[in-house]
């Protein structure tokens, strides 16, 4: 039989190992998101060499934007959040409607900010197609709205 002690340890052992597994897989995610998203697109669409670097210099622009001018708004949001969910003398307050709207419409403006600075990228992107490469695109689109639905 297991002591009671030892099941404990293990379960906190166990739990922080996956807290760790998942802080990492998110910093890999992230870090890797442009490269994660130009093999995305040029699955989509057939991109000519020059197009595809264009793109993914494009898509490292946006990341790098977003890490050195966005991300640092988002941590300051999230440690608001978190020392309004810190507990204080031991006693958890509840947040309040209030809190929970301010923090809900941080991250909306954080997303409004990072769709307006990825906007003229894309658009730029968009205007080096060729004709015969929209109806990919419109393939592909197609094809995500309906599995969407």
């Amino acid at each position: 039989m297991i002591k009671p002690a030892i099941r404990t340890r293990t379960c906190l052992l166990l739990t922080c190992l996956t807290l760790l597994a998942a802080c990492s897989a998110i910093k890999l995610g992230y870090n890797n998101s442009a490269s994660f998203a130009h093999t995305y697109l040029t699955s989509k669409v057939d991109f000519d060499s020059e197009q595809s670097a264009f793109l993914k210099t494009s898509l490292n622009e946006i990341v790098e934007w977003h890490r050195n001018t966005e991300l640092p708004v988002l941590a300051s949001e999230l440690q608001t959040a978190r020392q309004a969910l810190a507990a204080r003398n031991d006693v958890v307050m509840p947040v309040s409607a209030n809190q929970v709207q301010a923090l809900n419409l941080a991250i909306r403006a954080s997303l409004r900010r990072t769709a307006n600075q990825a906007a003229p990228v894309i658009a730029k992107n968009m205007l080096g197609l060729w004709p015969n490469q929209a109806p990919d695109i419109q393939k592909a689109l197609d094809k995500s709205n309906k599995e969407y639905r």
